[in-house]
């Protein structure tokens, strides 16, 4: 019923933007961090050469943007590793270089990622997201790869995560994307052991 329901939608909108394609709409989600770290410079470009179409974003975490999009009720989603099987096709792709930070510890390593052990990973706190989101399962992911199980505080935004991180709550694995000023302002620091970096896409 939701299919249809969304099928219904989008039908509605194919039809107005057939008879004015300039003045339809654009249904998008994306997941948290592309939404607040990706999505704005392409909506800016995309509004410059459309400036009529009414654009409509969702910004979910990875289960509920892959439902949006698997029921129907956006047009396009983006995120990171979409789910396996099913009829998404996926348009284009982008890098995504997923780091882990922590506060400045000392000296000032102008700008170097910190080279620390996995033994000091698993003494930290780690600052996770909600389970569902893309983030979340890739640092379980890791975690488990390291083989340590380190303590770990739940936060629901990268945002929080960033700002706890800062403050020196606990480490986190976070799209470099949404933290390159801070790591440009030397406010936090990014740590490398194992295979950190991940290199991930959009």
């Amino acid at each position: 019923a939701r299919r249809l329901l969304g099928l219904w939608e989008a039908a509605i909108a194919a039809t107005v933007a057939q008879s004015d394609p300039e003045r339809g709409s654009l249904r998008l989600a994306a997941v948290t961090t592309a939404g607040e770290h990706l999505v704005p410079a392409l909506l800016t470009t995309f509004r410059r050469a459309h400036p009529d179409v009414e654009v409509i974003l969702e910004v979910g975490n990875r289960a509920r943007v892959w439902d949006l999009l698997a029921r129907g009720i956006v047009d396009l989603a983006i995120g990171g590793r979409p789910p396996k099987g099913g009829s998404l096709a996926n348009l284009a792709e982008t890098d995504n270089h997923l780091v882990v930070v922590s506060a400045p510890q000392g000296e000032d390593l102008g700008g170097t990622p910190r080279q620390v052990s996995v033994d000091e990973l698993a003494k930290r706190t780690w600052l996770v997201r909600e389970r569902g989101s893309g983030t979340r399962s890739t640092a379980d992911e890791l975690l488990a790869e390291l083989g340590i199980n380190p303590p770990h505080v739940t936060m629901g935004s990268n945002g929080a995560l960033r700002e706890s991180a800062a403050l020196g709550l606990g480490i986190a694995l976070v799209s470099r994307a949404a933290v390159a000023r801070e790591l440009a302002e030397g406010t936090l620091e990014e740590w490398r052991a194992g295979p950190l970096p991940l290199r991930r896409g959009w």
